[in-house]
């Protein structure tokens, strides 16, 4: 057998055991109950065609995953495992991805082993099972950088301007923040002398248009919101915390309780050891060099110095936009997961910076190391699933859902009435999930306010009577009939307290004997609010459940 077909299948074979292990380290998390931001990505919000409109109406994020969630749950359903399969497929895809990446612009054993640092990563593990556009994102952008390098090859085209067309477009559309990609693409662009350039500006200035048309509609009909509460923003401290704490460990060593850990120790010594790989890398791929090792001249068509050079720029390129965002007053634009397709391009440097393509017996001591790291980031992260990390950790709604379905079907509500549940928790929809019986009381208020001002601007644009006009006022009407079923199917109405809110349980409650709940976070410093209910005389306390992050009480309206 020719060594070059040898040193192939042994690097396919690697590749398909990090996938399968990638896979392994990932199932358990489809056991984890969904939340409110999973359920963005629902039938709750992404189900019949007016419920997706509403979506791209209200929501901040771009239409392209909730329109593909929308046919994939007409055909999966939205169960917790359909949900979460997307993002799992896009996960494993990103590893395969990251590795072809690197043969092409480094040499195969350097993409390999990034794809190792990927797959054991608890940052891409996390959003890899996670029913959200954020492994979307990553596998996109992956995917746009492959077609875009192999599409201005000098050697004859062997990607279609087509297909990395629809993948610029699917990129921009899942999240506006990766437009930065498109412009370094567009840079690389105007320094090749390739016939393809012309073509290539066309695509990009093509779909800024689109991109631009479809943002002036949307700020004209609802507006963009540019400052969420959940945001903040991209500062020197922010940026050094994401560089050695979130994209090397995912912030999961971190010490059990107040006394040692063992985490304590290893935390600062694999972030050192990962930020002097990353370093190294850098200026690896800065130096830039001609292939000198038998993996690196079998890794195929030989990478570009721009190329090469590029990926420290697709590593800085978001986060250095929102950094000049702060700069300019907008402080309100940073989440990490923002920035998650940084990662996978952090994990290529990191691994040209470990210096595989020595000798085989370095490729082997560091393909170990790796795995030795990601078992122990691994364990950690299982440790400490009711702890932030990676993201805020996950309450327990299947259960408190159940078992509130259980009562109901125990201790049914008097004829007529429905019974209460008060929370200071944010939103409680994951109720609504797990028992479409259960609903927030603020979803079923109609706002006319904004469906009129929906309707007077359709009419604005394409005139009172058209057939555009008619088709929006009859998806109205079928959203107003859908309201009104849910008010109809509805036993538990879930009142969110606010600031200011006067005991509301003393008029919402008024009848001797009947029942109600509480619901806060185990953490949250908003369940001081509800604790007075202990000590209030008209009410009785019954029973005190306890979740996974969530406290759920039982109580009763004494009788005079």
């Amino acid at each position: 057998m020719p060594v070059n077909d040898s040193v192939r299948r042994r690097e396919r074979a690697t590749l398909a055991f990090l996938v399968v292990l990638a896979l392994v380290l990932r199932l358990p998390g489809f056991l984890r109950s969904v939340w409110i931001d999973e359920l963005y990505t629902s039938a709750l919000f992404c189900g019949p065609v007016i419920t997706l409109l509403q979506t791209l109406y209200s929501d901040i994020h771009p239409p392209a995953y909730f329109v593909f969630i929308h046919f994939w749950i007409r055909a999966f359903g939205d169960s917790e495992l359909a949900l979460r399969l997307p993002p799992l497929l896009f996960g494993l895809g990103s590893i395969a991805l990251v590795a072809l990446l690197g043969r092409r612009l480094i040499d195969a054993r350097t993409g390999l082993a990034a794809a190792a640092l990927l797959a054991v990563s608890p940052v891409h593990i996390w959003h890899s099972q996670e029913a959200r556009p954020y492994a979307a994102s990553v596998f996109l952008v992956l995917a746009t950088t492959l077609a875009f390098a192999r599409l201005v090859d000098p050697a004859p085209a062997r990607c279609k301007r087509s297909l990395y067309g629809a993948l610029v477009v699917g990129t921009v559309f899942t999240h506006y923040y990766l437009v930065v990609f498109v412009g370094i693409f567009q840079l690389l662009a105007l320094r090749r002398a390739t016939p393809r350039r012309a073509s290539i500006f066309w695509i990009h200035a093509a779909i800024g248009v689109v991109l631009a048309a479809y943002l002036g509609v949307k700020m004209s009909l609802a507006g963009v919101d540019t400052g969420r509460g959940y945001l903040r923003a991209l500062d020197v401290r922010e940026a050094w915390a994401l560089f050695t704490t979130w994209l090397p460990t995912g912030r999961v060593l971190r010490p059990l309780d107040e006394g040692a850990s063992a985490f304590e120790v290893l935390a600062p010594v694999i972030r050192f050891l990962a930020t002097a790989f990353f370093v190294a890398g850098a200026v690896r791929v800065l130096i830039g060099r001609a292939p000198t090792s038998t993996s690196e001249r079998n890794s195929g068509p030989g990478p570009t110095r721009d190329m090469r050079r590029a990926l420290l720029g697709f590593t800085l390129a978001l986060p250095a936009f929102l950094f000049v965002l702060n700069l300019v007053g907008l402080e309100r634009t940073y989440i990490e997961r923002s920035v998650l397709p940084t990662l996978p391009f952090y994990c290529l440097l990191v691994a040209a910076g470990m210096g595989l393509q020595r000798s085989p017996r370095a490729w082997r001591v560091g393909l170990g190391a790796i795995g030795l790291v990601g078992a122990l980031l691994f364990v950690a992260a299982r440790m400490h699933t009711e702890r932030w990390t990676v993201y805020k950790p996950n309450p327990d709604w299947r259960a408190a859902a159940r078992d509130l379905g259980e009562d109901l079907r125990l201790a049914p509500p008097a004829v007529g009435t429905t019974s209460l549940l008060f929370t200071t928790y944010p939103s409680a929809t994951a109720l609504t999930y797990y028992d479409g019986r259960f609903i927030e009381d603020k979803t079923l208020r109609p706002n006319t306010a904004k469906l009129e001002h929906l309707e007077s601007m359709i009419a604005k644009v394409a005139g009172r009577g058209s057939w555009m006009h008619r088709w929006i006022e009859q998806r109205l009407s079928e959203f107003e009939a859908a309201r009104q079923a849910r008010s109809a199917n509805l036993a538990v109405a879930i009142i969110e307290l606010r600031e200011g809110d006067e005991r509301p349980w003393e008029a919402l409650v008024p009848e001797p004997g009947q029942r109600f709940y509480t619901l806060v976070h185990t953490h949250s410093p908003a369940s001081a609010r509800l604790a007075e209910l202990s000590t209030h005389t008209g009410f009785e306390h019954l029973e005190a459940r306890h979740y996974l992050l969530l406290d759920v009480d039982t109580w009763v309206r004494r009788r005079e």
